[in-house]
């Protein structure tokens, strides 16, 4: 498969980054768009986060969400590779099948044959991760809707039995609704990736709540009246920017041979992710702030004292510029992607092992104990392969 994907008439598609005027994945949109969705998914996802609010202790909660990353790190190997790999095989035959039928198609080919129930087997396995993760999304929703909304509104004095009676209302509203939504939105037979169409939607709701939760988290002048402001302008801008795009650059050559005809949404997204913030950050110094929510950021809650968030801001700037060092000698073919992927692994295992060591010799722990370290390793996992799959 490696050898048919590199050839002349291959499709190309062992490569992480696509030029800027990709209409689905440029290379841009990779490392801007696609990362806020990212910071989004495992910072400020409310299922993502309940799973780590259920764990006994902080530690156990972020060694979980670690292991998680590692298992996440095996899906270019178990799903993209495969994909690749059905392309290839059904081409030699003179099929052509829609990427979002490639797993049902594979299943019929290769697994029907085989019987012993397996195909029961898979289709199965394939359930109980969807429904993980949808039972998952229920239940957050109906938290969210019964105590933020319902008892805070509605009915402050609500017993338990109730709010379970409104939780359990809630999830078959939304889970109608959510149908509705897809018989108007979802083209059955539409030949665009599913897990993009997903993300594209996705991301008019979740810029501004990154935005809002980051600078949160990082400035105590932030106000609320200010994080509500970036989530609503988050939604508004992802909506706007590409009509204004079509609109002012249509007649310029200059930029649509740039970044195409329409602006790919993970732009959108970067782009929606930085005006949010000002929007905030105006919002928030024209509104008064709550002295006492004003400490629940990293430094009030001791997270980080002042001096160490100075150092990670330096620390994660000369990362930053160690990576577009080794990415342009790598583009330039000075370096070898695997090499420019090694250096860069190596560089933010040693950034997190030096954090890991010094909290365990503040806390007079096994540095085997702490988490930074291995969350320094799966970093460089994925480090590595940003570069490995150039």
């Amino acid at each position: 498969m490696v050898a048919m994907d590199k050839a002349s008439d291959g499709m190309q598609r062992l490569h992480l980054y696509n030029s800027i005027d990709h209409p689905k994945l440029p290379w841009t949109g990779v490392l801007s768009g696609l990362m806020v969705l990212h910071f989004y998914y495992w910072g400020a996802n409310q299922f993502i986060v309940q799973r780590a609010l259920s764990a006994r202790t902080g530690q156990e909660a972020r060694i979980g969400i670690i292991v998680a990353g590692f298992f996440k790190l095996l899906i270019p190997f178990f799903s993209v590779g495969t994909g690749i790999a059905a392309w290839y095989m059904y081409a030699a035959r003179g099929v052509e099948v829609p990427q979002d039928a490639v797993f049902i198609t594979l299943l019929k080919d290769l697994i029907t044959p085989i019987g012993f129930g397996l195909v029961g087997l898979v289709a199965a396995g394939m359930i109980g991760a969807i429904l993980s993760s949808l039972d998952s999304m229920m239940n957050s929703a109906a938290t969210i809707f019964t105590f933020d909304i319902y008892k805070r509104f509605v009915n402050p004095n609500a017993s338990e039995k109730q709010l379970v009676k409104v939780g359990r209302i809630a999830i078959v509203v939304f889970i109608v609704f959510a149908t509705l939504s897809t018989l108007f939105i979802m083209t059955p037979n539409s030949d665009d990736n599913f897990f993009l169409y997903v993300a594209k939607y996705q991301m008019f709701l979740v810029v501004g709540v990154v935005i809002a939760f980051f600078i949160g988290m990082l400035w105590p002048r932030a106000t609320a009246a200010g994080g509500l402001a970036s989530i609503i302008s988050g939604a508004v801008f992802c909506f706007m920017i590409p009509e204004i795009y079509t609109k002012v650059f249509a007649e310029n050559e200059a930029v649509t041979g740039l970044f195409g005809a329409k602006l790919n949404f993970f732009h959108s997204a970067f782009i929606a992710a930085i005006l949010s913030l000002v929007v905030m950050v105006v919002v928030s110094l024209m509104t008064r702030h709550d002295a006492e929510k004003a400490k629940l950021t990293w430094a009030g809650l001791e997270v980080f004292d002042a001096a160490t968030q100075k150092k990670f801001f330096q620390v994660t700037g000369i990362s930053i510029a160690v990576f577009a060092t080794l990415a342009v000698l790598m583009v330039k073919a000075v370096l070898l992607p695997r090499l420019c992927g090694l250096v860069a692994a190596a560089w933010i295992f040693i950034v997190f092992f030096n954090m890991a060591s010094k909290a365990a010799k503040k806390n007079g722990t096994s540095l085997v104990r702490e988490d930074r370290l291995w969350a320094g390793l799966l970093a460089g996992c994925a480090t590595f392969m940003m570069y490995f799959f150039y």
